[in-house]
């Protein structure tokens, strides 16, 4: 089976990552994935390092007449038995591509944003090009069949998957990372913050909320990793709060899973998240998570069980800063390491990569791997 995946992420996020480790998997079990992405993203470079098919460039929202001639030409060229769109920007011009070209189309929604009442409309005709629907958690499948009145029966619950071999590291490149960060001997413990720094992030509500913490816990340090729009932003609150001895910006890493195999837990701040592929990753590294309870981040965080789990209080924004101070103060009474232990169980029977590709080919309706 040929599959052509259309994913619009400049950045290295979640969405991305389950683009890629989904082809891995599809390609691994001999079928043909062809990927479109924009230019110098990382899911082309990974995926032409697997031996994809990739093919780049910037993707025009809404009816972009260019996007859609390229696309249709791509499918011409590679005949797809299946269309799988994981971004918005792709939507409009992927599906009438895939149609013309004879393929099935399907939308992966990776995220949970709500539409107003005549983006309702606009969409709702958009989503009905849509042979089917994947959505990564419960909640944006309750979304979406609310908003726009769309069959229940067309829409897939397909958890993110992760590739948990990644996450074993070395002790050594453990080490490393602590010398670093200057994470180190006694009693001191550190809290990674794996995420772009976006509006939804949340990265503003938690440096809020850090002082109160540190009142308690002075030698508490936090790895913030990444980049985004906000990162300048955030980075001048930080200055301002007077955090810079806990707080460490390292920009963008590639050695996400020697960070996590450094920290003692993570923070997930974000207010509007589908699942949190952070999250999943850091369940994996045997590290528990705080967490607040939007999207599907209550399927995977089981509060008191491998994480923290904070109400979503975005009225005000000491409000959220509070209970996310609340939350890490209580994770750091717990015992770590067996909340570490429950997550890893948790992402090896829900969460992996072949499973993920297994349920994905079923909904393309083509054979079992």
């Amino acid at each position: 089976m040929n599959i052509l995946i259309l994913e619009g992420s400049k950045h290295w996020t979640g969405g991305a990552k389950r683009a890629f480790l989904l082809s891995r998997e599809l390609k691994k079990h001999g079928h043909g994935v062809i990927v479109v992405c924009p230019p110098k993203a990382l899911l082309g470079e990974k995926c032409a390092r697997e031996g994809m098919a990739v093919y780049t460039f910037m993707p025009i929202g809404g009816m972009g007449l260019l996007s859609f001639l390229k696309i249709l030409k791509i499918a011409k060229t590679h005949k797809p038995q299946v269309i799988d769109i994981h971004s918005s920007v792709f939507y409009r011009t992927g599906a009438l591509a895939g149609k013309i070209a004879g393929a099935k189309v399907v939308f992966t929604r990776n995220v949970a944003f709500r539409k107003s009442f005549i983006k309702r409309k606009i969409n709702r005709m958009m989503y009905a090009l849509a042979d089917n629907i994947i959505t990564v958690s419960q909640q944006i499948r309750a979304d979406l069949v609310n908003d726009f009145s769309l069959d229940p029966g067309k829409i897939e619950v397909i958890l993110d998957g992760i590739d948990v071999n990644e996450f074993d590291v070395a002790p050594e490149e453990t080490q490393k990372i602590k010398n670093e960060f200057s994470l180190g001997p006694g009693n001191a413990l550190a809290a990674g913050v794996v995420t772009r720094m976006d509006k939804t992030k949340g990265h503003g509500f938690l440096l809020e909320g850090l002082p109160e913490v540190l009142a308690k816990y002075p030698l508490l340090k936090f790895i913030i990793t990444g980049t985004g729009k906000l990162e300048k932003e955030i980075k001048n609150r930080a200055r301002q709060l007077g955090l810079e001895k806990n707080v460490i910006f390292t920009g963008f890493r590639n050695d996400i899973p020697a960070i996590l195999s450094a920290v003692d837990f993570t923070v997930m701040p974000s207010y509007n998240e589908g699942l949190g592929m952070c999250i999943l990753e850091s369940l994996a590294s045997g590290r528990p998570v705080v967490g607040v309870r939007t999207g599907g981040v209550p399927e995977a965080i089981i509060d008191g069980h491998d994480g923290v789990l904070v109400e979503a209080c975005t009225g005000t924004q000491m409000g959220l800063a509070a209970l996310l101070a609340e939350g890490i103060i209580r994770i750091m009474g717990m015992d770590l390491h067996k909340l570490g232990e429950n997550g890893r169980k948790i992402i090896l029977e829900k969460f992996s990569a072949g499973v993920m590709a297994q349920k994905t080919l079923q909904v393309y309706g083509g054979p079992k791997i």
